[in-house]
């Protein structure tokens, strides 16, 4: 292993905030979709579950580079090659 215990808990904190928040949009979708059918709150509350789900993937990506190969991470980084870094807004 790579990181420390405490560096690989850090990680993991942030990936579950963001995960919880997950959920609570999750339930809002699911509250939206009963009070007010498809329309324009239950896409904006699907684009925001999209957006979270995304960085939810980029911290799991630098989170296993962190786990298993840093100089790898390192390596990706300084090509900008980790997929938060290849995304374009």
């Amino acid at each position: 292993m790579f990181i420390a215990k405490t560096d690989d808990s850090v990680i993991d904190r942030a990936i579950m905030s963001i995960r919880h928040f997950q959920d609570e949009l999750d339930e809002s979708e699911r509250h939206i979709l009963q009070l007010d059918g498809v329309g324009d709150g239950l896409n904006v509350i699907r684009e925001k579950g999209h957006d979270t789900a995304m960085v939810i993937s980029w911290l799991e990506e630098i989170w296993c580079y962190a786990l298993s190969d840093i100089p790898e991470l390192i390596r990706l980084h300084t090509h900008a090659k980790l997929m938060y870094q290849a995304h374009h807004v």
